[in-house]
Parts: C-alpha cells; structure tokens; sequence
C-alpha cells in the first residue's frame, strides 16, 4: 500500500460537496500517499489529510517549475502532467463531471488516454453523467470509459448508457460513506441551502421569483418559532451572493432578518457538517445538502434543479416531498412545514453500505483482493 502514489483528478472550486468526496477518498487509504494539483487555498482545506500531498498553482516552485517549461515549448501546466506521471494510478472523482457544457471535455480525455496507453490505471469514482448530449459526445464518453480500470456511477441512468461495458458499475452516492462522530445537539431550527440562479442559463429567468420565495419561507419558519440558518456550499458558484440577496430583500420581515443565522463554507469542513447535524429540518437546494441531511438523519425538502436529484430519489424510491424549481412559484411555505411535521425520517442504511461498494475495485488495486472491503 505504501508503495503506491495517487493522483487525484476533481473538480476544485472549493464546493463542499466536492471537498467532501476527497476527505473520504484520502481517509479510506491512510497508508496510501495522494497527490492534488489545485488552486489556492486547498492546502488549507485538507491540511488535516496528511497522507495527501497538495501542489497549489501558486507555488513559488510549482510556478516556477511551469515557466520554465512554458518557454521550453510545453503546455502551461506542465507540472500537473509532471505529477500525473509519476504516480501509478488516478481516481477521477466527483458528481456531474461528465456534462455536455464542459466545453474542454475533449482536451480532458485527451489528456487521460495517453496515460492509460502508459500503463497507469484510472478509477472513475462517484459520477452521473449528463443529459441532452449529442451521438459524438456519448461516444467519445464511450471510448474514454472503456480503457479506464473501473468506472463506477451513483446512478441508474447513467449505468445504463453505458452498461455493456463490463468494466461499469453503480453504486450509491460516496458521501453516504462520509463519517462524522463529534457530537451536534439537535435545535429547533431549519437549514436552507441556496444557490445561485443567476450563473445557471437554463435557470436564470427564476432567479428572483426563488430569492422571493425563500424570503417567505424563512418568514414563516421563523413566524413559527424556528431559527433559520442559511447556508453556502460553495462561494464561487455564488451562493454567498444569494444569501446576500435574500437577506436585503424588501419581503423579509424585521424578527427573521434580526434572528438569521448565516454559515459559508470557507475551507472548515467541520463548522457546515456540524450545522447540518445540529438542525432539525433541510430545504435543500444542494445536492450534498441532500445527501448529508438524509445521513444524519433529518428530514429533507428538496428544490430539484437537475436530473440528478431525480434519479437518485427515484433510484431510492424515497418518499422525499420536493419542488422543481420552474415551479417554485407555487410552493407555499406551509406545505413544507406541514411535510417536516407529518412525515417520517427516511431510512438511508442501505445507502450507507452501497456505498462502500464505488471504491470495490479501488479497494482491490491499493489494498490487495484478500484485504479488499466488503
């Protein structure tokens, strides 16, 4: 195990979500050394990782290291093929990594293959691909997907585009396997998860009929003796400037303004985690806001604003009241108060085990088939 080096490929924009998935991934493996090319401010965020090594693109020898083979003639991130290419094996993780708006998803692949031809193993771990792609797109996909080692989604749709090839799995999302043990005291309060409607092109037109409506939400919650705490999963996708928006807005009466609570994701994993354990109820519009809630056991409203809420929910057969967002309008703020306090807390047990089962074949390759994890 010692011996063996690990690249990790994700997606770094220090998202909650994301960081979740390589705080599991590095803790799984504490014997293996992991390696991560990213921006400022991860070596922050997972220094508590010490069996991972993570190489900021602001370096004075990073940095340095890429001028000079810049002028050599070589691409600008020389040093992340450097690092690629000295480890034995990579694990391309995360959620929607596969979407047709990734303009680069070409450059991407190309930047995998010859890897592989090289006899490095890749492990795509965690991941649902998109909808409204063109033949070209699933194909190159295809091409890609059957030279990796193992390719494991967390949905069923996904699965079955590309369930011929025998090296593709599924299995249940990995931050199911996320373990938490430091104590949260339950409040009597609700967790709003926002996101910014302005940076999504399919959404944009919503963006302030769903600013409004989680104005009212909050009015009512806090009207009925809650403490409300908004939340932000990832600045740079904007949710801090939601939050923003929804706490100048003219709608929000005095007492919420005056008792909001707010918490930003800020490269503290444990102070989000510990909100999410500590309240009584969710109106997720993340996804991992979801998914965390769902494995801490509380009761979770969903504002779905892409497939893969569906298709988890569905693939689960979860009885999740939820509301797409091109409909938020009609939403009312005592039907969601009335499913927190007439429903059951959903059973995520099953989830828990499955997903044990994206690192199977990880598990066999860094731990060996007689130590491999059930």
């Amino acid at each position: 195990m010692k011996d063996k080096k690990i690249y990790i490929k994700a997606y770094l924009n220090h998202n909650l979500g994301d960081d979740l998935f390589i705080d599991v991934l590095v803790k799984r493996y504490p014997e293996t050394q992991f390696y991560l090319y990213a921006p400022p401010g991860y070596r922050i965020t997972f220094s508590h990782l010490k069996n991972l090594k993570v190489y900021e693109t602001t370096m004075f020898g990073v940095r340095l290291f890429n001028k000079i083979f810049l002028k050599m003639g070589f691409g600008q991130d020389s040093f992340d093929h450097f690092l690629r290419n000295a480890c034995n094996a990579i694990v391309q993780i995360g959620g929607s990594i596969f979407r047709i708006s990734d303009k680069v998803y070409l450059q991407n692949i190309k930047k995998m293959l010859p890897l592989i031809k090289k006899g490095k193993k890749v492990f795509i771990i965690g991941s649902n691909f998109c909808k409204g792609f063109d033949e070209k797109f699933r194909r190159d996909h295809y091409e890609y997907f059957k030279r990796a080692e193992d390719v494991c989604f967390r949905d069923n749709y996904s699965y079955q585009l590309f369930h011929t090839l025998r090296n593709v799995r599924r299995a249940d999302d990995i931050i199911f396997g996320y373990k938490n043990t430091l104590p949260a005291e339950e409040e009597n309060s609700i967790m709003l998860s926002v996101i910014d409607f302005k940076v999504r092109s399919a959404y944009r037109k919503l963006h302030n009929v769903y600013r409004d409506k989680m104005a009212d939400l909050i009015n009512q919650f806090v009207s009925k003796g809650f403490q409300v705490k908004l939340t932000s999963f990832c600045e740079k996708e904007g949710d801090e400037d939601m939050i923003e928006e929804i706490t100048a807005c003219s709608s929000l009466s005095k007492e919420a303004k005056d008792s909001l609570q707010i918490i930003r994701y800020r490269n503290d994993m444990e102070k989000l985690i510990h909100t999410i354990k500590s309240v009584k109820y969710i109106v997720a519009a993340r996804f991992h806001a979801m998914i965390l809630g769902l494995l801490f056991g509380k009761k979770v409203f969903a504002v779905i604003q892409g497939n893969k809420f569906n298709n988890v929910i569905e693939d689960n057969g979860w009885p999740l009241e939820s509301c797409r967002i091109r409909e938020i309008d009609k939403l009312e703020p005592e039907q969601v108060l009335h499913y927190f306090e007439n429903s059951c807390k959903i059973d995520v047990s099953n989830c828990i085990c499955g997903a044990e089962k994206q690192f199977s074949a990880l598990d066999c390759y860094i731990v060996g088939e007689d130590s491999k994890k059930e």
